[in-house]
């Protein structure tokens, strides 16, 4: 279990990262694949639950009703890690694609019941679609669905340089748990 708490970090600390440089990216669930991959999927859904909650505390106080997106990120992306998604890149980016399909998928009904704008980085998006007559249902899907692939994609992509730069010695640590060794 200390890997969760490395994990919720990691979520933390690229969330305050994006945030700070303003870009159009989350970025918020590194540590929450990286925990996946390592220890399995239940630590994974534990790591993305606390990361929203914290993040709820110390960044936006919306957040946590994001929960459920976090829970639905953690559950596909171990069910793609069990089946060795994360070995090759062209494997990983589809990975990401669709992870930012379920994302978007889990995200849209939250932004349209708290009236279309969540203080992230969507909103740009989902104003411009509001002010061009789109509906707010049409807006917020029409906004996940643009930004979050890429934000997944480029997630996965990382947490794979991640796995992949991390010593021999550590990666043996982790041979018997989780999905290391389906992702190698």
């Amino acid at each position: 279990m200390a890997v969760v708490p490395i994990g919720i970090l990691l979520n933390h600390a690229m969330g305050m990262l994006t945030l700070y440089i303003k870009v159009p990216l989350y970025l918020d669930n590194i540590g929450t694949l990286l925990t996946i991959i390592l220890v399995g999927t239940p630590a994974g859904v534990m790591t993305g639950i606390l990361s929203s909650l914290l993040q709820g505390l110390l960044i936006n106080p919306v957040i946590p009703y994001y929960t459920s997106t976090h829970i639905a990120i953690a559950l596909f992306a171990g069910w793609m890690a069990k089946k060795g998604y994360f070995r090759t890149i062209p494997k990983t980016i589809v990975t990401g694609i669709f992870m930012g399909l379920v994302s978007g998928s889990a995200n849209a009904p939250i932004v349209i019941l708290l009236g279309g704008f969540t203080g992230t980085c969507t909103d740009v998006t989902t104003a411009l679609l509001l002010a061009n007559g789109q509906s707010i249902f049409k807006s917020a899907f029409l906004a996940n669905f643009a930004n979050e692939p890429f934000d997944k994609i480029i997630q996965c992509l990382l947490v794979v340089w991640l796995i992949r730069g991390m010593p021999r010695v550590l990666k043996n640590h982790f041979a018997n748990s989780g999905y290391l060794a389906r992702n190698l």
